[in-house]
């Protein structure tokens, strides 16, 4: 019997900041399922690692493009490389990005355009250098990675929350335009991360590695892993949830992440009591019972 077809058996994608962590998992993971793969990254020899990693287990199956997605030019060969290697051009997965922070007050203009530059931008010059080539193609899909930032806010994050929140307003404009050619345009936005940019961070731990000011307004308690569960869950027993499920969940009284309410809180009983009916807080496995004062 033959291998049966993967989901996206056919398929040629083109993946930014591809070489590692959630861009080198997706390349991993779309060549499982009969993709073909273009890596796109500024790190020349992991990069070219993965691609020859990934031919070993499928021929041809993926080569490595140095990209930097500020520069419009190595968008365009990029784009041309992989029609020209693979004949069409279906997938854009437009994943590089990067951090920086700082006290507005002491926030330099360089690192806040350096945000921009990089990480709302860059996916901009990729949409465009890739609307024809996909339009040729008869249609596909643009994944722009944003973030859980590009939904809420954090302090000492300007930059970052700007660039993920206009990733997430350009994904929407890019999305109702292509759409009539057949394309689909969504944005991803995953949590925290443990990637080699987060790596004070130990994996479940609280406060470390976080930016002053963040631990309160912080609600994803835990990180995610790139390698499993899509690289975005809160909870053991919902690894799969959307991110805006994970902040619900993580509201509820009975969360780690949120501060427990003193017994002299008004509010304490009725929150505790909403939370059993829902179930939240007693499916959480650090879940300690409190009793609750009647009236």
């Amino acid at each position: 019997m033959g291998r049966a077809e993967g989901r996206v058996q056919g398929k040629v994608a083109l993946i930014s900041g591809g070489a590692r962590n959630i861009g080198g998992a997706t390349a991993r993971m779309l060549v499982a399922e009969g993709a073909s793969v273009v890596i796109g990254d500024v790190l020349d020899e992991e990069g070219q690692a993965l691609a020859d990693e990934l031919n070993a287990t499928r021929v041809g199956s993926a080569s490595y493009v140095h990209l930097d997605v500020t520069d419009d030019d190595q968008w365009r060969a990029a784009v041309e490389t992989t029609t020209a290697t693979y004949g069409s051009l279906t997938v854009l997965f437009n994943n590089a990005g990067i951090f920086n922070g700082g006290q507005l007050q002491r926030y330099k203009r360089e690192l806040w355009q350096q945000m921009l530059d990089v990480n709302l931008t860059g996916a901009f010059l990729g949409c465009r250098a890739a609307a024809d080539a996909m339009i040729a193609s008869g249609g596909g899909s643009i994944i722009n990675t944003s973030s859980i930032e590009g939904l809420r806010g954090t302090p000492w994050a300007h930059g970052y929350v700007a660039s993920k929140w206009g990733l997430t307003g350009l994904t929407k404009s890019v999305a109702m335009e292509l759409a009539p050619h057949g394309i689909r345009a969504n944005s991803v936005h995953p949590g925290r991360i443990s990637t080699p940019a987060t790596p004070r961070h130990r994996r479940g731990g609280r406060g470390r590695g976080r930016l002053p000011g963040q631990r309160r307004v912080d609600l994803l308690h835990r990180l995610g892993v790139h390698r499993r569960r899509r690289h975005c869950h809160a909870h053991p027993d919902q690894p799969l949830s959307h991110p805006l499920r994970q902040c619900r969940r993580s509201l509820s009284s009975g969360c780690p992440a949120r501060p427990r309410r003193s017994a002299a809180d008004p509010r304490a009983h009725h929150r505790g009591r909403r939370s059993h009916r829902r179930g939240h807080h007693r499916s959480h496995p650090g879940h300690r019972p409190r009793t609750h004062r009647s009236r």
